[in-house]
């Protein structure tokens, strides 16, 4: 008899009782998943993931007391979103003194314009910025390079400072629109690279009265 009055309860209770901790299972599961999205947010991880290198070549030039210092920019896209490159910028001056010789843009880092060909079809670059999209894109996991030249001083060593700003790139359809609701309107990220070029050109050694001192003979 106890054992029927069991069963008939649980026969009638079953459902609204399974349904009450599938209820609680959702939320648990919802709260848990905010919970990870807001600690993914507060340590960082949404922070777009943007790698820089720089490469110098410097070398004497034909102008007397001048140098030519090329720079490369190699920048690697990480595995997190995409990035809008808006611009970049190196600064040289001379190390120690830190006086300002030249801040030139990096070449490479807007799009360029085409043409296209109605009667064959094909496309043809023009090197001009585009008008509608000025802008390059970097998916994760890509890579680029950017350059640019300066002439300095040839007994100088020179501070290469160069910084690049990009902005999360934001498709314009649904998860685009819920992602702009999540980040700030002016979530612009910066990133810097340093290097310092000594001089190509040894100058001799001096005593302490400043006189240049004569090489040592050799037999």
């Amino acid at each position: 008899m106890a054992v029927a009055s069991v069963w008939t309860w649980w026969w009638n209770n079953a459902k609204p009782i399974g349904e009450t901790i599938k209820a609680w299972a959702e939320i648990f599961a919802y709260v848990s998943a905010s919970l990870f999205l807001f600690w993914k947010f507060a340590s960082g991880y949404f922070v777009t993931d943007l790698s820089m290198k720089l490469t110098t070549v410097r070398q004497p030039s034909r102008e007397t007391g001048m140098d030519w210092l090329a720079v490369t920019v190699a920048l690697k896209k990480g595995e997190r979103s995409a990035l809008r490159l808006l611009d970049g910028k190196i600064r040289f001056t001379t190390y120690p003194g830190g006086l300002p010789i030249d801040t030139k843009p990096l070449l490479g880092i807007g799009r360029l314009d085409y043409d296209e060909l109605p009667v064959t079809g094909s496309f043809s670059i023009v090197f001009k910025p585009s008008p509608d999209y000025p802008f390059l894109n970097l998916p994760p996991g890509d890579e680029t390079e950017l350059a640019s030249a300066c002439y300095v001083p040839e007994t100088e060593p020179i501070l290469i400072e160069a910084v690049v700003l990009g902005r999360v790139y934001v498709r314009a359809n649904v998860l685009g629109r819920v992602r702009s609701k999540l980040l700030p309107p002016d979530y612009t990220g910066q990133w810097r690279a340093t290097s310092i070029a000594v001089p190509v050109k040894q100058t001799a050694p001096t005593d302490a009265a400043g006189a240049n001192r004569p090489k040592s003979a050799t037999a």
